[in-house]
């Protein structure tokens, strides 16, 4: 595509939607960039992502456990607050049992 001077088209201008704070202090990396684990439960992970509808945003979080590769606990609202992890993490523990 390069050479004959062409390029994908993109139907939708790029949103920012995160702006550091440059004052703001970063987390420690607790597993150093190793993801594994020898049994269930010893390292959950988790991820905030956000989906593009016709309606607006929607923000999900999964939550992982290393070992199986298996989400435990999902949740998908409007709003990226607190309340989204929350009930994703309740939503483990009703899973888990």
């Amino acid at each position: 595509m390069v050479e004959l001077g062409i390029s994908g088209a993109c139907a939708r201008k790029k949103i920012r939607t995160t702006k550091a704070d440059k004052k703001a202090t970063y987390s420690p990396d607790l597993v150093n960039r190793n993801f594994h684990a020898e049994d269930l439960d010893q390292l959950l992970v988790s991820d905030l992502t956000y989906i593009p509808t016709k309606e607006g945003w929607l923000f999900l979080v999964c939550i992982l456990d290393v070992f199986s590769r298996r989400i435990l606990g999902w949740s998908m609202t409007r709003h990226m607050k607190v309340e989204l992890f929350i009930n994703a993490l309740r939503q483990m523990q009703i899973t888990r049992g």
